[in-house]
């Protein structure tokens, strides 16, 4: 909601997917699509945010530096992380 302003100015430009992906961002910053949807985050870890820092790349799973079970492992943390990121 503290985007509504800017949101506004924005459409009013016809830049829609720039502040959408900015404002994207900033959210999965303060709650990553890990974090529990039952919590809300600290006030310290709010303030820890830097929006100007980019996020880390998360790599995927290396079968041949693996064994398989780790490999087997790795694959549902994925793929539980798209099905929340698709809910």
């Amino acid at each position: 909601m503290s985007k509504k302003e800017e949101y506004k100015a924005v459409v009013q430009g016809g830049f829609i997917p720039d502040i959408l992906a900015s404002i994207q961002q900033q959210y999965f910053k303060r709650y990553p699509i890990d974090f529990p949807h039952d919590k809300e985050p600290t006030g310290e870890v709010l303030a820890a945010v830097n929006d100007d820092m980019p996020d880390q790349e998360m790599k995927a799973p290396d079968f041949s530096t693996m064994s398989g079970e780790e490999y087997a492992a790795a694959l549902e943390v994925l793929e539980a992380r798209r099905k929340t990121l698709m809910f």
